[in-house]
């Protein structure tokens, strides 16, 4: 259909869309849940093409009693009155000067949501979320998973609205907070201890404060809380100690239950490793991503030695010092027998996709943690570096009894080494 569309045409593409809905609907009579995502299209569609897309959507609405919307900008695509009657489950979409239509939709529909998500919203808009146009405080009694993607406005603890004494969001399992925490108060963490599972967050130090005074996250708080990403960059040199050590202190707090860990920030991850040799309160990671962080192999051993049921680590790598070129790699069979087994676990090391990869590193470390602990598998490479790598892993180990004859030859080779990043 063409940008601007004559009144014949239009009829047309109403028919057609009306037949493809029936077509649906034939196709799927048990249907539990329609889906409506609306792709980017061209913003020369003229109103004719708006007026087929709503007739299509809205030949959708007998299909089924809950409804799921991925709107995107597409606001104007909605009239009023949209999905009466029927229980909207999940919505997403991305926060424009146009996206009020979206908001309202909010208020209509809070008591049935369990997914929402909404991408680019601005701090100072934030409220709009827990209160409608009528000053009145907005409910979600059911919704399971909450995503805020937004602009990391700079803004003062004054600016940021407190809601003393509602609770929005007493079920929630997945919070994903990947903007400056835009509130005064712990209104987010209300209520909800019991069911929270996933978490990811980005405290400022004002943010932090806030949270610390409000005690959200004291020992114990939290059982089922396992999957931790911090989000937090520390950018203001005057507060980086003090907030560097606020984050860690969080995450003690937390520790026992985390099983999944990613922290983007190197200062807070390095002093994280730092703190790993003196508690033993993270015992039961499995998975671990670093960022950027550069880790040299006597560091990864001895996160091992302190983290027992590790299976996954994501990190830089540090470039070993003692490899001038790839034919001085001297007896890698005493290298390796320097190290006793540190873990039966430990299976793959995935160097982060922004590092500098030294590719004759990552082979000789790969060979080591082979050589002590039994189900390594696999230093994990960007693709453009696999052939090298297997090559120099197929070196390091050819003339080395000990290795060649231990199975580790077989098993580093048997693995595709492609860069897959399944963390946090």
């Amino acid at each position: 259909m063409s940008g601007t569309c004559t009144t014949r045409e239009t009829h047309y593409a109403i028919e057609n869309a009306q037949t493809i809905a029936k077509f649906i609907e034939a196709a799927a009579p048990n249907a539990h849940n329609v889906h409506i995502k609306h792709g980017e299209y061209p913003v020369t569609r003229g109103k004719g093409y708006w007026t087929a897309v709503n007739s299509f959507t809205g030949s959708l609405y007998g299909m089924s009693q809950t409804y799921s919307l991925d709107i995107g900008t597409h606001y104007h695509t909605f009239q009023n009155g949209f999905c009466e009657g029927k229980s909207l489950t999940s919505l997403s979409f991305a926060w424009c000067e146009c996206s009020s239509n979206a908001f309202k939709l909010l208020d209509t529909h809070s008591a049935t949501l369990q997914e929402l998500s909404i991408h680019g919203i601005h701090t100072h808009d934030i409220s709009r979320l827990l209160v409608n146009e009528s000053e009145r405080p907005i409910i979600y009694p059911y919704l399971l998973s909450l995503t805020l993607n937004g602009q990391n406005d700079i803004i003062e603890t004054a600016d940021r609205p407190a809601f003393k004494s509602t609770t929005p969001f007493p079920r929630l399992v997945r919070l994903n907070a990947n903007i400056v925490y835009p509130f005064g108060d712990d209104v987010l963490f209300r209520g909800n201890s019991s069911t929270l599972e996933e978490l990811s967050f980005n405290f400022d130090c004002r943010a932090m404060t806030t949270i610390n005074n409000a005690r959200v996250f004291v020992p114990g708080k939290y059982k089922k809380l396992n999957t931790v990403k911090v989000c937090s960059f520390i950018e203001d040199i005057d507060y980086n100690e003090r907030q560097v050590k606020q984050h860690i202190s969080l995450l003690q707090n937390i520790a026992p239950t985390i099983q999944s860990l990613h922290i983007c920030d190197i200062d807070i991850s390095q002093c994280f490793i730092g703190e790993l040799s003196k508690s033993k309160l993270f015992k039961n990671i499995n998975t671990l991503n670093l960022g950027e962080l550069h880790l040299a192999l006597s560091d990864v051993v001895g996160i091992l030695k302190t983290l027992p049921v590790l299976q996954h680590l994501e990190s830089g790598l540090a470039e070993s010092l003692a490899i001038a070129s790839k034919s001085s790699f001297g007896n890698l069979d005493q290298l390796c027998s320097r190290y006793s087994e540190v873990s039966r676990c430990f299976s793959q090391w995935t160097v982060s996709q922004d590092s500098i990869v030294c590719t004759a590193s990552s082979a000789l470390y790969a060979v080591v943690l082979a050589s002590i602990c039994p189900k390594f598998t696999n230093v994990c490479l960007p693709d453009q570096h696999k052939c090298e790598y297997f090559e120099l892993v197929k070196q390091f180990t050819e003339n080395q009894h000990l290795l060649k004859h231990s199975g580790i030859q077989s098993r580093l080779l048997s693995i595709k080494s492609s860069y897959n990043s399944s963390y946090v």
